[in-house]
């Protein structure tokens, strides 16, 4: 299993106001923090608690690069995973609302070369939204953009749409492709543009690029992947690659994630 340093963003109540008692939780979340670290071997983490109103606390805690022991920042970026789904599933709906998609018509009127084995009715882009569409999670098997969606193809649902929820990587690909086709930007363009910009997410970047890569967080992996992972076990630095993935590969900070939340 991938050990990799972690962002965090804790969001409180919308109702929540900003706890007088705040400095004094620092010190609670820091040690609950630094205990997680040590028990699940992760060398560095970002931090943020925020309400509506703005960030609370933020933490940078251990270091980025073990090699160069190069600090972790307000400035230091991490891989964001499936929260990258939310912000696809954002500029989706802001094409809804220019009048540029309608998430209850078929995926093919907007990709007519998508196909998939199924009994039931076609596939709209709400089924693929809420993970609803029968859709296996899936592997890229190195497939990337449009042929990965080409190879759905071979795919057969497991479910009348609507009536199931299963999580799907495949879904999230295919509504990626589908949004550049819709907006006839890419994809990373499209989530800088018109998303980290209107928040103010200067330090974010929509894919893993290797341009991106000199301010990044190092990945990193346990080196013996039969045992769970241990403070007494050494770890050896993760493959690196380059990916636009509209479900999985965004980058961003602690200080941006927090601005996230409150959007």
């Amino acid at each position: 299993m991938r050990r990799l340093l972690r962002i965090l963003a804790c969001g409180l109540p919308l109702m929540a106001p900003v706890a007088a008692g705040a400095e004094d939780a620092t010190g609670d979340i820091k040690a609950s923090a630094e205990a997680f670290m040590h028990d699940n071997h992760i060398p560095g983490m970002a931090l943020a608690v925020t309400n509506r109103d703005g960030t609370l606390i933020t933490l940078y805690l251990g270091t980025a690069d073990l090699k160069t022991g190069r600090p972790v920042t307000a400035t230091t970026l991490f891989g964001v995973g499936s929260i990258t789904k939310s912000m696809t599933a954002v500029a989706l709906l802001q094409a809804r609302d220019r009048g540029a998609f309608d998430p209850e018509k078929p995926v093919t009127d907007y990709l007519p070369y998508f196909r998939v084995h199924t009994q039931y009715r076609p596939l709209t882009g709400r089924d693929l939204l809420n993970h609803t569409s029968g859709l296996p999670d899936g592997t890229r098997d190195d497939l990337t953009g449009e042929y990965l969606v080409y190879a759905l193809q071979n795919v057969e649902t497991g479910f009348a749409p609507g009536s199931h929820w299963s999580y799907s990587n495949n879904g999230y690909y295919t509504l990626g492709y589908m949004l550049e086709q819709i907006d006839g930007r890419p994809y990373p363009d499209i989530i800088r543009d018109d998303l980290f910009k209107a928040l103010d997410m200067s330090d974010s970047e929509p894919a893993t690029t290797y341009e991106a890569r000199e301010r990044m967080a190092v990945g990193y992996l346990n080196e013996y992947d039969d045992r769970p992972p241990s403070p007494d076990l050494p770890v050896v630095e993760a493959p690196f690659y380059e990916a636009d993935w509209p479900d999985g590969a965004a980058l961003s900070t602690a200080p941006d994630i927090a601005k996230y939340l409150r959007f």
